[in-house]
């Protein structure tokens, strides 16, 4: 037990004689915010939910795949949007940009997410993102000092389908995608 202390003591005090002083490439902080979520509605030419396991020709988990995914995260998740409605909405953790110092402190940046549903052909999902640098209680995010990802718009095969929301309180409907059943 002894060790364990002395440990976490040298471990303290290495982290207190720190100098605060880095170079500018140091500066490549880990991600301390992001957001790269969308959630979407699916279903077929007729307006039947296509995510309701109770309808002929659903899209389960399973049947949704987002190709060359680097969010590590569970990419795909099918939800029922509350108890009150009849309705289940898709949520996909999209790709993300990866901070890039030389790119500057905040900058904007586009990337594609390819969304296969089934047998289906491939969908592209086009993400434009907000990568910014902060430094500690900026926001309140305490101490901490990284960079911020935030999604600011999406298109789903051109089709406009999120928009950041500057309003907690504004009602948002989710988007629906019309797709073919699943065979």
């Amino acid at each position: 037990m002894k060790n364990y202390v002395l440990f976490a003591l040298l471990l303290l005090f290495a982290v207190a004689c720190d100098d605060g002083e880095a170079d500018e490439k140091s500066l490549e902080m880990p991600i301390i915010r992001w957001e790269n979520t969308i959630e979407l509605r699916i279903e077929d030419s007729k307006g039947t939910d296509l995510l309701n396991r109770r309808n002929a020709g659903y899209y389960q988990d399973s049947d949704i795949d987002i190709l060359e995914s680097n969010d590590a995260s569970n990419t795909v998740s099918v939800q029922k949007y509350s108890p009150e409605t009849d309705y289940y909405y898709l949520q996909l953790h999209l790709n993300y940009p990866k901070p890039d110092i030389d790119k500057g402190k905040s900058y904007d940046e586009e990337l594609i997410s390819k969304v296969k549903f089934g047998n289906n052909e491939t969908d592209e999902i086009k993400a434009l993102y907000k990568v910014t640098y902060q430094t500690g209680n900026a926001n309140g995010l305490g101490t901490s000092s990284g960079y911020t990802v935030i999604l600011q718009e999406a298109w789903f095969n051109g089709k406009k389908a999120y928009q950041i929301q500057e309003y907690q309180n504004t009602d948002w409907e989710l988007p629906i995608i019309v797709k073919v059943p699943n065979n």
